[in-house]
């Protein structure tokens, strides 16, 4: 190929690659071009580890039967940074090494790969045919297309950093928009989503009846990748002889009344997430079936002896102590060590009542925005002040009843019934006999206890300003939570 036409081509090429984005679609790209402009019979995308070594990240060979390049020549260009001709590199003494002698290369030429002025990698092309097949011309081609390719790499390699970024800052505020609140216990839920979610791993998901463990597990197939959906069911709800036949499936004339072919769970979770919620209530013998189909990743529907290969994750969920119920012989320990690969436990809201106000701002809006704009001060009380045995789901419920029943646009104590508010208004009345001062005291410590001790939070739950709240902790000679009388 004449200089002109090289010229031509590498024009075309660099104008081809800057459009790309891919770091592998581009290696493959840029070798694949600079072997056919130099007329050469192989090529190597070379690129530095870590460690300092090379390792091949693209190839282009034209001949059979020779598989290795002069690393002699590779890690040359590498340290010095500099670029290698050479017209008959097996007569050379300086660039005679294991691999020219093996495969009698001939011609070699490469150049460097810079990011940032370092050297990152090295194109490499050779030929084991003809001596002098490069020209100094082409010496000053192959260092120019370098630069260029080095420049688009390193732009494709920022572009999927950003990307990767973007993403992840996505999944965040997804994910913060369904976890309402700001809770060190719900941040490390959130953040433990963020981990677990990439991995096939199984995942174990404990806490209270209504928590929102249903909830995690939604979020954790929805940021796993995978292509498959996610199919729920509740182990509790499905009686244990219909609960074999719903998991696995079953054949024509398994059994009376089975007059067609019929998929089960697993195989409609097939490339996606399996969720077993309340694990805990699958009998003995189901869970030894299912504790096969997790280790051989394969199924038998009943009526069936072909096994069927499945690529399902599994997610089980329990408000039980499985440890406890494996010592007692209701779960089985190999199953249960199977599931309990990666845990995420769900906090109930007695453990984090700071993040009560957003729970109820978020609700409000949820059902109330039209006529409701939000809840007074007394009401807020109301609600810290209770245990709230259900979690959320009963948080949920109070606010959307008190929505339906609200005579005005806020809520107000009235509007909210407590299954123990007898027992709440009994343990406030104990507290009501004693000196005001002495009540605001203990209330005001009992606030900033449940925000973490964040004044700004406490504040704003108490209705009065920060400056406010200092005043009335240096009144009672309280500096910090160490410091409380």
């Amino acid at each position: 190929m004449g200089n002109e036409s090289k010229y031509r081509v590498l024009i075309d090429v660099l104008t081809e690659i800057t459009h790309l984005a891919s770091p592998e679609e581009l290696i493959n790209r840029i070798l694949e071009r600079a072997v056919q402009f130099m007329e050469a019979e192989r090529g190597y995308i070379l690129l530095k580890t870590p460690t300092g070594d090379l390792f091949a990240a693209a190839g282009v060979e034209n001949v059979d039967g020779i598989k290795r390049y002069s690393s002699t020549i590779a890690k040359k260009v590498l340290e010095t940074g500099e670029a290698v001709l050479t017209h008959d590199a097996a007569s050379s003494p300086d660039l005679k090494s294991e691999s020219i002698v093996l495969d009698s290369i001939r011609s070699v030429i490469a150049a460097p790969l810079r990011v940032k002025g370092e050297v990152k990698g090295v194109i490499y092309l050779d030929s084991t045919t003809r001596s002098g097949l490069f020209t100094r011309r082409d010496l000053e081609l192959i260092e120019a297309f370098a630069s260029v390719a080095s420049l688009a790499l390193s732009n494709a390699t920022k572009y999927l950093e950003l990307l990767e970024s973007y993403e992840s800052l996505k999944a965040d505020a997804e994910l913060r928009s369904e976890f309402v609140g700001e809770s060190p216990a719900m941040v490390e839920v959130i953040n433990l989503i963020k981990k677990f979610a990439p991995t096939d791993f199984p995942v174990l998901i404990t806490g209270e009846s209504g928590t929102g463990k249903e909830l995690v597990a939604r979020m954790l197939h929805r940021f796993s990748g995978r292509k498959g959906e996610l199919v729920t069911v509740n182990c509790a709800a499905i009686p244990s002889d219909l609960l074999e036949a719903e998991l696995f499936g079953y054949r024509k004339g398994a059994f009376t009344g089975a007059t067609q072919s019929r998929k089960g769970l697993f195989e409609a979770a097939d490339g996606g997430t399996l969720f077993l919620d309340e694990i805990a209530e699958m009998s003995a013998d189901l869970q030894a079936k299912l504790l096969r189909a997790i280790q051989e990743k394969e199924i038998k529907p009943l009526g069936s002896n072909q096994p069927v290969k499945l690529d399902v994750r599994i997610i089980a969920a329990t408000n039980r102590d499985l440890s406890k119920e494996v010592r007692e012989g209701r779960f089985r320990e190999d199953l249960y060590y199977r599931i309990n690969v990666l845990r995420i436990h769900v906090p109930p809201l007695r453990e984090h009542p700071e993040d009560i106000p957003l729970l109820v701002a978020h609700f409000i809006r949820k059902y109330g925005a039209s006529r409701v704009k939000g809840i007074t001060r007394e009401a807020l009380i109301k609600l810290l002040d209770y245990s709230w045995p259900g979690n959320i789901r009963e948080l949920e419920n109070v606010i959307a009843r008190a929505v339906v029943v609200a005579n005005s646009g806020l809520i107000r104590p009235e509007d909210i019934v407590l299954e123990t508010e007898g027992v709440e208004s009994e343990r406030r009345r104990e507290i009501e006999l004693k000196p005001l001062e002495e009540v605001e005291k203990e209330y005001v410590l009992e606030v900033l206890k449940r925000c973490g001790w964040n004044r700004r939070k406490a504040a704003r739950i108490l209705g009065i300003t920060p400056r406010g709240l200092q005043y009335k902790l240096k009144r009672w000679g309280i500096q910090d939570g160490n410091d409380e009388k």
